[in-house]
């Protein structure tokens, strides 16, 4: 003989049940992985298969066969920690697109590292603007007839509310190799986005600098 507390207990479970199931739909959304081909580097990230303009999921990006970035896209907008690499597979740093903080720098020498202190970022890979500069630079031909190494440091001007601004050269070489650089730094687009330096927790204006080496050879 079934109770009325037995009967009412299966009952609370076939609702739960029910309810569950009804849960496990509504949060159910499908998706599909797609692959792009952008210039020299290759995407790979998940979107809705209602709507395959919509990024949601993951995503890397990838140069040569190493995932340089990772992330994760949220209703098309980057959410969450994304992760940048070098092309050694190290984790240059870490980014909190929901606070708005990088974290995890990697340190390099000449500048100073902490949580409240740190120089720009290229809110990527570091690996995109180095390519970049260097895909847009060549020996200049009126060197030529002298070959020799040089290198050229190029400063990208990144102010307190992480735009740039302006690019000049801090280490110069001869003229030619200048010239050539700081036409390279006139292409960088204008919807690159940077985390601007901190000193002290506060944001600040400085220069975020790529070294260019220039490296002779006769055929």
């Amino acid at each position: 003989m079934i109770t009325r507390f037995t009967i009412a207990l299966i009952v609370g479970l076939l609702t739960l049940s029910t309810a569950e199931i009804c849960a496990q739909k509504k949060t159910t959304v499908r998706k599909r992985t797609l692959q792009k081909k952008v210039g020299f580097y290759t995407e790979k990230y998940q979107v809705l298969y209602s709507d395959t303009s919509v990024r949601e999921g993951t995503y890397q990006l990838v140069y040569k066969g190493v995932a340089i970035e990772k992330g994760q896209y949220h209703k098309g907008e980057r959410a969450g920690v994304w992760t940048f690499y070098n092309l050694m597979n190290e984790v240059e740093f870490r980014y909190d697109y929901d606070k708005r903080l990088p974290f995890q720098i990697m340190p390099h020498e000449g500048a100073e590292y902490s949580a409240r202190t740190f120089p720009p970022l290229f809110l990527g890979s570091p690996m995109v603007p180095y390519h970049f500069i260097a895909v847009n630079t060549y020996y200049p031909l009126r060197e030529s007839e002298n070959y020799a190494d040089c290198k050229v440091v190029l400063a990208l001007e990144i102010n307190a509310l992480g735009r740039m601004t302006g690019y000049r050269i801090v280490e110069k070489s001869k003229e030619g190799f200048n010239e050539v650089v700081l036409r390279a730094a006139s292409m960088i687009p204008k919807n690159w986005r940077w985390v601007p330096a901190r000193k002290n927790g506060k944001n600040v204006a400085s220069d975020y600098l790529i070294s260019v080496i220039f490296e002779a050879v006769e055929e």
